[in-house]
């Protein structure tokens, strides 16, 4: 199990929903909380915990240097959903306990738009895009995973490399095996690094 994985089981989503699809996103990236994430599913507000983690390796001079690329996770706790390519159609509100996870891994650290429905782009970043609905006692229930024929694409908006904040957006479109939809709009999080030594 991954670092940012084992994150998950101790940390819950919390802070105040921020409406990214209606104001400058300069103006709401400022405002976003550190480690959070907002954005539109399916035409409904999706927000939640942000991690980030960069690889630190252990050069012959036994000094440490950081990836130039790191992985993030989104988590939120939701009701179970059911997706259309419109909406979100949720069940009762006792079934709190589904959390829903999106694993973007290999983003690079440096400022820009990289275009993620190109496959020459995406293999050469190495850039690996998936979403979990789970179930359960944290059992997986469903996969999705990107649609080839979307406009898909993340950008690094700002690297502070003061405070060791990463500001980014996401514009994603995922299916899974049956054909339904997952379409995060608007995208957009705030990440403080957490770096994992690598010996």
């Amino acid at each position: 199990m991954t670092l940012i994985k084992r994150l998950v089981l101790f940390l819950f989503v919390g802070g105040i929903p921020i409406c990214g699809w209606c104001q400058p996103k300069a103006s709401v990236s400022s405002r976003l909380k550190v480690d959070r994430v907002t954005a539109l599913l399916n035409s409904s507000r999706w927000q939640g915990k942000a991690f980030g983690v960069r690889e630190s390796r252990q050069d012959n001079n036994q000094k440490y240097k950081a990836s130039s690329w790191f992985d993030a996770g989104f988590l939120t706790y939701l009701p179970r959903a059911t997706y259309s390519s419109q909406k979100v159609i949720t069940d009762s509100l006792t079934q709190l306990v589904v959390s829903q996870w999106l694993h973007i891994s290999h983003i690079p650290t440096t400022a820009g738009r990289f275009n993620l429905s190109d496959s020459t782009t995406r293999q050469n970043l190495q850039i690996e895009v998936r979403y979990e609905v789970r179930g359960g006692e944290d059992a997986i229930s469903d996969n999705y995973y990107l649609s080839q024929a979307a406009n898909n694409w993340i950008q690094i908006i700002k690297y502070d490399l003061k405070n060791d904040i990463i500001t980014g957006a996401f514009n994603l479109t995922l299916t899974n095996q049956t054909g339904k939809v997952a379409y995060f709009k608007n995208g957009l999080f705030k990440i403080r690094m957490i770096y994992e030594l690598i010996y």
